[in-house]
């Protein structure tokens, strides 16, 4: 297994303070890892009719204005972080579209980003911008709650499948985590299925791991819940928890999360920051 350095880190930027928070996760990163950080805006433009956009002379005007704007941002950010490289860069577009691309073509290693709605990480954002970023990014995403407050990254819940990719993000998480020498704890909550068996794949998982993944503090934790987001909600909330990280699935772990159903039963969310990396192309099976 290889990781792949995070040497530059994408964000978002819209000017709110939600977006400002997530400069902040970022930046402590960037400070642990020695990273650049990019931050990037995204001009809305006025759309006439189904297929035909409009730019004018005003968007012209919108984008010199936006500029001059990020660079007296930049300054700002720039006297709390002074060690932190910052860049900036602007395009006019779909906001996810935008973000995809300019992230993809500025080499960006991770994104961090802001949510917003009445439920940080849920029915009003998690559907929409942020979960189609998630969805559509190929590099790690880091989603900063409306509600979060900077904590270091001291205790970690990685959520768990026992698949072969939670193994490999497993090792990327410990990788990137590990200037913050946090505690890790290895989750798996079951809503049903014999103990026998769930306790032989926690042993073989945890087994997996100590053999092949170099740090020292993690731990295994197996529990039972009638619904999975109640008892995650439930424990996370009862350990003071700073960061939740789950491996991404497509029709698997991840769609579930991305469900308005899912969604507001995961409004616990709120002042939780949630990583999640990506493992489309692995195979995806229990580690038996």
């Amino acid at each position: 297994m290889e990781f792949k350095p995070i040497k530059k880190i994408f964000i978002p930027f819209d000017f709110s303070s939600n977006s400002r928070m997530a400069f902040e996760y970022a930046a402590a990163m960037s400070e642990r890892i020695n990273s650049r950080i990019l931050i990037h805006h995204v001009c809305k433009v006025p759309i006439v009719s189904a297929n035909e956009y409009v730019v004018t002379d005003l968007q012209a005007q919108i984008a010199t204005d936006v500029k001059t704007e990020m660079e007296q941002v930049i300054l700002d950010l720039k006297k709390d972080h002074p060690g932190v490289m910052i860049e900036k860069s602007l395009s006019t577009g779909l906001i996810v579209d935008e973000i995809i691309n300019a992230s993809a073509s500025s080499g960006a290693d991770m994104i961090v980003m802001g949510t917003r709605g009445a439920h940080g990480i849920g029915s009003n954002v998690f559907g929409s911008n942020t979960a189609s970023v998630i969805g559509k990014s190929s590099i790690p995403v880091l989603a900063v709650p409306l509600e979060a407050k900077y904590k270091s990254f001291s205790r970690v819940v990685f959520a768990t499948s026992f698949l072969e990719n939670d193994f490999q993000t497993l090792f990327q998480l410990t990788e990137l985590l590990k200037p913050f020498n946090p505690e890790i704890e290895v989750l798996h909550v079951e809503e049903r299925g014999e103990q026998s068996v769930l306790d032989q794949l926690m042993k073989d998982f945890s087994s997996q791991v100590k053999m092949n993944i170099p740090y020292k503090h993690i731990s295994f934790k197996l529990i039972e819940g009638h619904n999975i987001e109640h008892a995650l909600e439930e424990y996370v909330e009862s350990r003071g928890v700073d960061l939740l990280a789950v491996a991404s699935r497509r029709k698997n772990f991840f769609e579930r999360f991305t469900e308005s159903s899912m969604s507001r039963k995961l409004a616990f969310h709120t002042r939780i920051p949630l990583l999640v990396f990506h493992s489309f192309n692995k195979t995806s099976y229990p580690l038996l």
